[in-house]
């Protein structure tokens, strides 16, 4: 993004980055061990995590086990005197696309450079996969983290705000789109305000991957994807749901992406909570973009929005 503050990294940070890439542990001038995590770490890394966020659990101890076991991307902990103080996730969504997720710090080890640190050796890594193009995101308040991204050369892409509706019983059921909706689904969101406010992203589980056709076209034919239509028969709104990383770690219908003209997202919504009532699931979530007619739809469908769950996307391009 224009205008985004990008001074240089500090020199130990890039050099900490370069050696990642030939050694398997990397020594800080602190003291502290970067390395490979391993199975014995889950206790310890659980309890960092605990206190990671002040409402709700922290989703990293539940993906800890596939995160394990990830080839095509890295697990990493930082350890001291052979305790883990931190950990962080080096996710390939795509050969040219990396996300980076899981970095936490044990609060008795803040303030000493190490988010900074692992970020840089976590964008070298993406990097050293292939990635021309790395994402995180974090909480829109999190100004410390916005300026070490920023240090590190990533701009800010998008936010997105929490939102929730309960299941609604007596809300019709709405259709899912088939396969040979993809032209459909494509015109759709070709000129759609929503994708252009999330820089062409949708949310799947804390993750925001690129919506591409191949994408797009998966979500189609696994029944993920819902539309409302207008008078006219066509595709007025549409929202996908789920996904293989939110599947088995919620209890409640998620959304993707949500999207279209503001009556027929507001119709679209309000059916899903009804989807989510015969699935037997408690709520409909959804992370809506910085759209204000988009958020006033979804609250016209009787969703709210949580203040204190606001996310901001940041990302790094390669040429």
């Amino acid at each position: 993004m224009a205008g985004w503050p990008q001074p240089p990294v500090d020199w130990r940070e890039r050099a900490c980055a370069e050696l990642e890439m030939t050694f398997s542990t990397i020594m800080h001038p602190d003291g502290y061990v970067l390395r490979a995590a391993r199975a014995e770490d889950r206790d310890a890394v659980a309890a960092l995590c605990a206190h990671a966020w002040s409402h709700g659990e922290d989703y990293v101890p539940g993906a800890w086990d596939a995160w394990l076991v990830d080839a095509q991307g890295a697990l990493l902990v930082v350890e001291r005197g052979a305790e883990p103080v931190a950990v962080a996730k080096v996710t390939m969504l795509a050969p040219h696309e990396g996300w980076l997720e899981g970095l936490r710090v044990d609060p008795a080890h803040r303030g000493r450079g190490l988010a900074g640190w692992i970020l840089g050796i976590c964008l070298a890594r993406a990097h050293a996969l292939g990635a021309t193009v790395a994402r995180l995101g974090t909480g829109a308040k999190n100004v410390a983290v916005h300026k070490t991204a920023a240090r590190h050369g990533m701009a800010r892409v998008a936010g997105f705000l929490y939102y929730e509706a309960p299941s609604l019983a007596e809300a019709a059921q709405p259709a899912a789109l088939a396969a040979t909706d993809l032209a459909q689904a494509q015109d759709l969101l070709r000129d759609c305000e929503a994708l252009r406010a999330s820089a062409g992203l949708y949310e799947t589980y804390w993750c925001w991957p690129e919506l591409t056709a191949e994408r797009l076209a998966t979500a189609l034919a696994g029944g993920r994807v819902y539309g409302a239509h207008d008078d006219a028969g066509r595709l007025a709104a549409l929202a996908m749901v789920e996904s293989e990383r939110q599947a088995e770690r919620t209890e409640d219908l998620a959304l993707g992406l949500l999207a279209g003209e503001p009556a027929a997202v507001t119709g679209l919504a309000r059916g899903l909570r009804g989807l989510a009532a015969r699935r037997g699931l408690g709520h409909v979530e959804s992370k809506l973009p910085e759209l204000a007619p988009l958020r006033a739809a979804a609250q016209a469908a009787g969703f709210a929005a949580d203040g204190d769950m606001e996310i901001v996307v940041f990302e790094k391009r390669w040429s």
